[in-house]
């Protein structure tokens, strides 16, 4: 192996390991163009499809998906059907986010808060006509 090929390979791995963490916060969309930009200057074409494979597609939108992703041809059209699958089949908190809140808990967190005021205005009603 050539110190060029494991150099990539270090740098792959590396790169691997960070966009498959759940903590790693960014849009997917924004995920894919810098795998993008990676595989342009990596030579090895099983090492970006190794690197691609961390993307999540079905949390990218569907317009991105069409326009960038497919028109890219990094990812096969298998793929990306399968994203389009998966996204209008789950519900939305079924997604595998990163670091984001789903639509579903963001909306459970702002009823509970809800609820709390409600129950603490109660309270405060309650308190003055007694």
């Amino acid at each position: 192996m050539t110190k060029s090929k494991h150099l990539c390979g270090c740098i792959q791995s590396a790169l691997r390991e960070l966009t498959s963490r759940d903590s790693f916060c960014a849009p997917e969309i924004d995920i894919f163009r810098a795998m993008q930009q990676w595989a342009e200057r990596n030579a090895d074409q099983q090492l970006t499809l190794s690197a691609m494979s961390t993307v999540r597609l079905p949390l990218i939108s569907l317009d991105d998906l069409l326009n960038i992703v497919r028109l890219s041809n990094l990812i096969s059209a298998d793929a990306i059907l399968d994203a389009i699958k998966l996204k209008n089949e789950c519900k939305d908190m079924e997604l595998n986010y990163r670091g984001f809140l789903s639509l579903y808990y963001f909306s459970v967190l702002v009823v509970h808060l809800v609820v709390q005021v409600l129950y603490v205005r109660t309270v405060m009603f309650y308190c003055l006509i007694v």
